[in-house]
């Protein structure tokens, strides 16, 4: 059902293998934890809307190479800290693909919670609750002094939603579940 994706899955291994070469396992594990939990859950939401599931999926990986941009970059800073360095100059932009990227992604799944069918107040404080990401990401861009705090907690909404409708889809009866309990 998902096999378009495996290639796109396949990416998270690259940045993970590499930081785990360096000896960077914290790095490593975090950067294939996030992309893991953006890429599935992305993928799940293509049935309530293939094209923005795919279109998520698809930044969600977007995010999740900046991520491994940004943490690469600062692994790699000198106590020093050499403005001239290409690790300095890049960091900036790595963070602002990964954040910004983090945002569309909110901004997508709100999309397709407002065209989803159930429960409608849910899908509605849901979409709300995913747009907080990108408002606060853009709001961050604006004013980054005022508003840069407030990102990570745009984005871990965003995630906390994601969460739970993964945690109510699991709860879930499937259909043909009895053909699949006769299969083995």
């Amino acid at each position: 059902m998902a096999k378009e994706g495996f290639p796109f899955i396949a990416l998270f291994l690259i940045p993970a293998l590499i930081f785990v070469a360096l000896g960077w396992w914290i790095a490593a594990l975090l950067c294939l934890l996030l992309a893991a939990f953006m890429a599935f859950f992305f993928l799940g939401m293509r049935v309530r809307h293939a094209s923005l599931g795919t279109l998520g999926f698809r930044i969600a990986v977007i995010a999740a190479l900046g991520d491994y941009a940004e943490n690469t970059c600062l692994m790699s800073l000198t106590p020093q800290l050499d403005p001239a360095s290409i690790w300095f100059t890049l960091l900036p932009w790595a963070t602002g693909i990964k954040w910004l990227g983090l945002g569309i992604a909110g901004a997508i799944a709100a999309a397709i919670y407002v065209k989803s069918s159930g429960t409608r107040i849910w899908n509605y404080l849901a979409a709300l609750l995913c747009a907080a990401a990108l408002l606060s990401t853009v709001a961050a861009i604006a004013a980054p002094s005022k508003f840069g705090p407030l990102v990570s907690l745009g984005v871990g909404l965003s995630w906390l939603v994601y969460l739970i409708t993964a945690g109510a889809a699991s709860l879930r009866p499937v259909a043909g579940a009895a053909e699949l309990r006769g299969a083995g």
